[in-house]
């Protein structure tokens, strides 16, 4: 594999007009994640002590609680582990956790994959066949657009994107 073929294997895939959702609130801490999305990537910390590759973000490793790490893109590759269909609201129920923009994007999948690096993430899950909903499906990551622009990432099926880049 090339370079740039390794690099393009890393980028997330920028989908554009699929289920804009709200901008995260980014933590100083945490910016470092976020800009790295907002670049194409999926970076996370790996802790310069003992090595562990890390999530949830912290400030000190949870093996070692060293505080001395740096930020390693990851491949944005993995598999559904868990999967869940969010529906409409239904009429009469109050719409708590549906505020808008996600009554306006309902259905939609959210979930948490494991990626090939060993670590699992949560995310939205872009499907438009219902494969996705199975655990073990592959997926890749994505970048979606929220309501003010901020890229955030997400995960698509095969149905949506190339999910497994050609050895």
């Amino acid at each position: 594999m090339s370079t740039k073929e390794a690099a393009d294997h890393l980028a997330l895939i920028p989908l554009k007009g699929r289920g804009r959702g709200l901008p995260p609130l980014v933590h100083p801490e945490i910016a470092p994640f976020w800009n790295s999305v907002a670049a194409g990537r999926l970076s996370l910390q790996r802790c310069k002590a003992c090595g562990t590759l890390r999530f949830p973000l912290a400030p000190r490793c949870h093996t070692c609680l060293s505080a001395s790490y740096d930020w390693e893109v990851i491949d944005p590759r993995g598999s559904v582990n868990v999967a869940v269909l969010n529906p409409s609201a239904p009429e009469g129920m109050p719409r708590i956790g549906l505020e808008p923009p996600w009554q306006d994007v309902t259905p939609y999948i959210t979930g948490a994959v494991d990626m090939d690096c060993g670590i699992r993430l949560p995310g939205r899950i872009i499907c438009d066949c219902n494969q996705a909903r199975i655990p073990g499906t592959r997926v890749r990551g994505v970048i979606l657009e929220t309501t003010d622009g901020t890229p955030v990432y997400g995960f698509a099926h095969t149905c949506v994107v190339e999910v497994d880049a050609p050895a």
